[in-house]
């Protein structure tokens, strides 16, 4: 069956045209001249932009991905509604459970749940104490390669996985990681700059919601944040909600990384919820005001969603909306090595937001099948 998308401006190529989209089977046909379809839709004012991709998402609507088979069907049902069409599901906790969890993605990734599952994050359990943010300590282990393979096998299902470079045996742990084409991300650490460019050389290619979590930067003790910054070969997370970094840091972390930035939510199990009591890693988490905390004052994920994430930057921090739309579709599916993900040309998978001029979706595709319509 062939679909046309008429009256729309597409985003492709880094700026918006406005030709019709044609759409076959499960993949975008063309863009514009002329085709014939079997059915149409006009979606005139209106903006067709790529799916948004999490790398980084914990929960949301009360469940935890920790939880298995019942958050990974809600959530990935649930969240076309925010323009989410592929995600990352964020597994932290004790190493059996988080065994199970990963499991469960291997199994979600054949299913057809509405947004795609493409790969397990495990944000530890190989993580510094000293920069455990709102991770539970007693979930947290020394580095140990038989422990790595017990908890991740191969590394089939599983996309990405944050270790710190400074603690013993983390250079087994990252040399493991790359070798089976899984990503190895550094966070939830304390490396010096000699270690952190180290870890690079061992196979670390991304960073972990970028200066969180992270020893702040001095002149003369840079750390990993002048490292991930200056070397283009490493992708930077960033949790863009504008109360996990602040704009002007944002700015800065843009201009280093040249568009070498993907757009995450670190969202927890509050999102979509009200403000009340919650729980992240075994631990208790207050939510005021939608922003989140431990009891202790750390801040313990978010409540962001993607959509808004594009709204903070486009209309808070007057960012082009040309430029922003990549850190939320295009790099995140190169970082996974999914080519035909994140872009809007003949061949990719139509996975496609339909936004207003006020950037909120009207209508999510995923494989050319409308999941959401506002």
């Amino acid at each position: 069956m062939t679909f046309k998308l008429t009256g729309g401006r597409i985003f492709t190529g880094g700026v918006f045209v406005k030709e019709d989209l044609y759409l076959e089977g499960d993949r975008i046909l063309q863009i514009g001249g002329s085709a014939p379809f079997d059915a149409s839709e006009d979606v005139s004012g209106s903006r067709i932009v790529p799916g948004f991709i999490d790398t980084h998402i914990h929960g949301g609507l009360g469940v935890d991905f920790v939880q298995g088979m019942p958050a990974l069907e809600k959530l990935s049902r649930t969240f076309p509604a925010q323009g989410l069409t592929g995600y990352l599901p964020t597994i932290t906790g004790p190493h059996n459970e988080m065994k199970k969890a990963v499991a469960d993605v291997r199994t979600a990734m054949k299913m057809d749940l509405g947004s795609r599952v493409l790969g397990a994050h495990v944000e530890g359990p190989f993580l510094n104490p000293k920069r455990k943010g709102a991770l539970n300590a007693g979930s947290l282990e020394t580095p140990d390669l038989d422990s790595l393979v017990d908890l991740i096998g191969r590394g089939e299902g599983v996309a990405k996985m944050t270790v710190a470079p400074e603690l013993p045996g983390a250079e087994k742990i990252i040399r493991y990681l790359a070798a089976h084409g899984v990503i190895a991300s550094i966070g939830h650490t304390v490396a010096t700059s000699e270690i952190a460019e180290k870890s690079i050389a061992w196979g670390v290619t991304h960073a972990t919601h970028l200066f969180n979590a992270m020893e702040p930067m001095h002149h003369r003790k840079g750390g990993v944040l002048p490292v991930v910054l200056s070397r283009p070969e490493v992708v930077c997370e960033l949790v863009s909600d504008l109360i996990h970094v602040e704009p002007a840091m944002i700015q800065l972390a843009l201009h280093c990384k040249k568009g070498r930035i993907n757009v995450v939510t670190d969202a927890m199990e509050a999102t979509g919820q009200p403000d009340g009591d919650y729980v992240l890693s075994g631990q208790k988490v207050l939510v005021r005001d939608g922003i989140a905390r431990l009891e202790a004052g750390n801040l313990a994920s978010s409540t962001l969603t993607m959509d808004q994430a594009l709204r903070n930057l486009v209309q808070k921090m007057g960012l082009p909306l040309e430029s922003v739309l990549p850190l939320l579709s295009e790099v995140p599916a190169d970082l996974l090595g999914r080519r035909d993900l994140g872009r809007i040309r003949p061949g990719a998978l139509a996975d496609l937001l339909v936004l207003d001029d006020k950037l909120t979706l009207r209508s999510t595709y995923v494989g050319a099948r409308k999941v959401f319509e506002r």
